[in-house]
């Protein structure tokens, strides 16, 4: 087990090892229909799937390196993740780092569809900051690029208390 409570994959594949966590929750008893002490989260560490070579560039090695998805069979393969184990309530680090498209596009898909599955990208902020911060809450690339959503200007002022 890891420092932050993480555990190594050594199953063959990452649907045997959730398996097995949620099947030790079920025999300990502790969740039941009125109550979940236990719940899952997973920690996707996308930029180390994240396939650099420029031969084939924008695809994710998952399950080993012999399978590939770009981004769109990612984000299926998370949901399908979460539709088959239900108490995953947590993903970290979906993407690789600088995929702030892919990011965004899962976090609306889980908004949309899933509201009780948080997502984090504690990845992101590994270099640079405050500068990664904003880049990554306007999904906006570093070139000046004006992010696609209304402006903090357009937002409705708030009452204060």
């Amino acid at each position: 087990m890891g420092i932050d409570g993480s555990f190594f994959n050594a199953n063959a594949t990452i649907a045997e090892s959730l398996k097995m966590v949620e099947d030790s929750i079920v025999i300990s008893g502790a969740n039941d229909d009125g109550r979940k002490v236990f719940q899952m989260g997973v920690n996707c560490d996308g930029d180390s799937s994240y396939n650099k070579d420029p031969k084939d560039p924008n695809k994710y090695e998952q399950e080993g390196q012999k399978t590939q998805f770009d981004a769109a069979q990612m984000q299926e393969y998370y949901v399908k993740l979460v539709e088959e184990h239900p108490l995953i309530s947590f993903i970290e680090d979906p993407f690789a780092q600088y995929d702030f498209e892919s990011h965004k596009a899962f976090r609306d898909k889980l908004a949309n569809e899933f509201p009780n599955v948080n997502m984090c990208l504690k990845q992101v902020f590994s270099k640079g900051g405050i500068k990664r911060l904003k880049a990554v809450t306007d999904f906006q690339d570093f070139g000046g690029a004006k992010p696609t959503g209304p402006s903090p200007d357009d937002e409705p002022e708030r009452p204060t208390s």
